[in-house]
C-alpha cells in the first residue's frame, strides 16, 4: 500500500504528459485489477460468443456491440500472452460456450480455476 500512492501518481502524470483523455487512463487502471481475474474473463468471453444480430437491430449497433465486447476481452487479456496462448484460451471459450447452459460437465468445468483446453478436451474424451 506504501507504494500504490506513488504508482498512481506516476500514471496520472505519464497521462497528463501524453494528453489523453481521463477516461483511458481510468480504464487501463481498472484494466490492469481485473487482468488476473479469470471468472471476468470467462464472463467476457461469453458475452461476445453470445452477441447474435437481431432482425430489428442495425447493422451498426450490432458492430458496436460485437467492439464494446472485445474491448473488454482486451481490457482482461494477461499482459504478455503469446498468439499460442492466446487461441487456446479462446478454443477453451468457445468450448465451453458452446454447451447447453444446464450442461453438467460444462458447469463443472466452468467452476475450475486456472482450467486450461488441453484439461477440459482430457474432461471431455
Amino acid at each position: 500500500m506504501v507504494t500504490a500512492g506513488p504508482l498512481h501518481c506516476e500514471l496520472v502524470l505519464k497521462h497528463q504528459k501524453h494528453c489523453s483523455p481521463v477516461y483511458d487512463l481510468y480504464a487501463k487502471v481498472c484494466g490492469h485489477h481485473q487482468q488476473n481475474d479469470m471468472s471476468q474473463r470467462h464472463k467476457a468471453w461469453f458475452c461476445i460468443l453470445g452477441i447474435h444480430k437481431s432482425t430489428n437491430e442495425s447493422y451498426m449497433l450490432y458492430y458496436c456491440c460485437v467492439k464494446a465486447a472485445y474491448s473488454q476481452i482486451n481490457c482482461l487479456t494477461l499482459a504478455g500472452q503469446t498468439v499460442d496462448q492466446q487461441a487456446k484460451e479462446l478454443k477453451l471459450f468457445a468450448l465451453l460456450g458452446g454447451l447447453p447452459q444446464d450442461d453438467t460437465l460444462g458447469l463443472s468445468l466452468i467452476t475450475q480455476g486456472g482450467l486450461a483446453l488441453t484439461d477440459a478436451a482430457a474432461t471431455m474424451l
